[in-house]
């Protein structure tokens, strides 16, 4: 189901085996350097198209001719981001070329979460979370006292030095967990992405957030009228009301309670019921 086309351009600091930009910073001379080529492709358009006589016509470029609206900050630039690194430089790059870029990804928001926040700057945020840890992994972490990483370990001290490794890794998961809480207190929009999840995971990644402090009423939001509104979309969705795009779950309980199950969906106003099956 297309529900609207030309929404963003899309950009990522990714480099292709054997091929040219291959590192961060090339990557960014070269973005820098293309949206030039496009703005100033869009201003020798502009200006034959108010007097073309006797000039030569501009050459039409696809590629330009499609970025061109982004320089001007008609269409936004979708940053698909994996860390706060690369979330600062798609910010610096959206200062310093004027496009109208939109942050995705960055399942670890906390770190530029501030800046998002003074800029008015909203996040498509990932779902995709690392793998909580196992009962036993926490139990171990909980009981171990820190150990100081700057010593030269030795079998002698195995037991110490994994007891600080997870309690590190204990640590980034509490960062990334939290995330959207941060961005919630901080009054930072938000709409959930899926990305490379698969959908059996969403209600309890959803759930985990939760659990680390979101409210259910911003996981609601960021799932709906968030989610809507950043993709230009609320005048259709969103929200239940008459006129609007009947796309629900209906469930017996709430959405994020554990326990809960999916009695039926509607798509596109086409109810499809589920029956539940109890466990053999």
């Amino acid at each position: 189901m297309v529900l609207r086309g030309d929404v963003a351009q899309l950009a990522q600091f990714d480099t292709a085996p054997g091929a040219s930009p291959a590192t961060p910073m090339a990557i960014i001379a070269r973005i820098r350097e293309v949206m030039q080529q496009a703005s100033d492709l869009g201003e020798a358009a502009a200006s034959y198209a108010e007097e073309p006589a006797g000039r030569g016509r501009v050459g039409y470029d696809p590629v330009l001719d499609a970025l061109a609206t982004t320089g001007r900050g008609d269409q936004p630039v979708r940053f698909v981001v994996d860390d706060s690194n690369e979330a600062f430089r798609a910010l610096k790059l959206s200062q310093d070329t004027g496009a109208s870029v939109l942050l995705a990804g960055l399942a670890n928001p906390t770190a530029r979460a501030d800046r998002m926040a003074e800029e008015g700057r909203p996040l498509l945020l990932s779902l995709d979370l690392p793998d909580a840890l196992e009962d036993e992994d926490a139990d171990s972490t909980a009981s171990e006292p820190p150990h100081d990483a700057t010593r030269t370990f030795s079998y002698e001290s195995l037991d110490a030095e994994t007891a600080t490794l997870q309690s590190k890794r204990r640590a980034a998961l509490e960062r990334v967990e939290s995330g959207a809480r941060v961005l919630d207190s901080l009054g930072v929009a938000f709409a959930f992405a899926l990305f490379d999840m698969k959908p059996g995971e969403i209600h309890g990644n959803l759930r985990r957030l939760i659990d680390a402090g979101l409210p259910e009423d911003a996981a609601l939001a960021a799932l709906t009228t968030d989610a809507a509104a950043l993709l230009d979309l609320g005048a259709t969705m969103g929200t239940v009301e008459a006129g609007k795009m009947a796309n629900l779950v209906v469930t017996d309980g709430s959405y994020f309670d554990a326990e809960s199950t999916v009695q039926m969906v509607f798509v596109d106003g086409h109810k499809f019921e589920f029956a539940t099956v109890a466990p053999p």
